[in-house]
């Protein structure tokens, strides 16, 4: 999704739920999923919940997490233990 799409999209102010995966083209994926959870959590109601894929992949979820103790935050393993969906919600 284009950054510029963002602020429009977070501007609602309503979001209960953001759903984002992990693996992007461009920007280091780190830096992507930074960025999508920062807009998220910066409009986010309490209570609402990111869902993000791919999070095995890099450290862009533990980081928002030490940044965000109000938000609860769980790493959920797929069976096979390859791979993985964090979950934070908003406190």
């Amino acid at each position: 999704m284009p950054a510029e799409i963002w602020p429009q999209l977070w501007s609602h102010r309503d979001i209960l739920l953001s759903s984002h995966s992990a693996l992007r083209p461009g920007r280091t994926c780190v830096q992507n999923t930074l960025f999508e959870m920062e807009q998220a959590a910066s409009v986010m109601p309490p209570g609402g919940v990111m869902l993000i894929d791919d999070i095995r992949s890099h450290d862009g979820f533990l980081t928002f997490a030490k940044r965000h103790p109000e938000f609860k935050t769980i790493l959920v393993s797929t069976l096979d233990g390859v791979g993985a969906i964090g979950i934070a919600v908003s406190g």
